[in-house]
């Protein structure tokens, strides 16, 4: 059975805060399974130019600081996938691997505990 907004690949579209659609590969075994740590580390290697990405402040503030943005807990982690495998201007596409993608999802919703 598909779930809203799902074809039969499993895979969806996630609206982005603008009502675009982000094609999100959705993986059975491993939604999820991203390290919490590994991702803090790629935030602070890739997003401290723009973000503030932890509490400890460290960072840039050209753009959001990430734990006041999920703070709230309202982003899904499928938004966020889509957020960093389909980034809007001026955020830089990253290349990243499905892998490091979940590692920062997991990192960015360790923000909102």
């Amino acid at each position: 059975m598909l779930g809203a907004g799902m074809d039969a690949t499993g895979d969806s579209s996630v609206p982005d805060r603008f009502g675009r659609g982000h094609r999100v590969v959705r993986r059975a075994a491993g939604i999820g399974s991203g390290r919490t740590e590994a991702g803090r580390e790629l935030a602070r290697t890739w997003c401290t130019s723009c973000h503030v990405v932890d509490v400890e402040r460290q960072g840039a503030d050209a753009g959001a600081a990430l734990p006041q943005l999920l703070r709230d807990g309202q982003r899904t982690a499928d938004e966020l996938r889509g957020w960093l495998a389909a980034p809007h201007p001026p955020m830089p596409d990253l290349a990243l691997t499905q892998q490091e993608i979940e590692n920062i999802v997991a990192y960015l919703q360790s923000l909102t505990s």
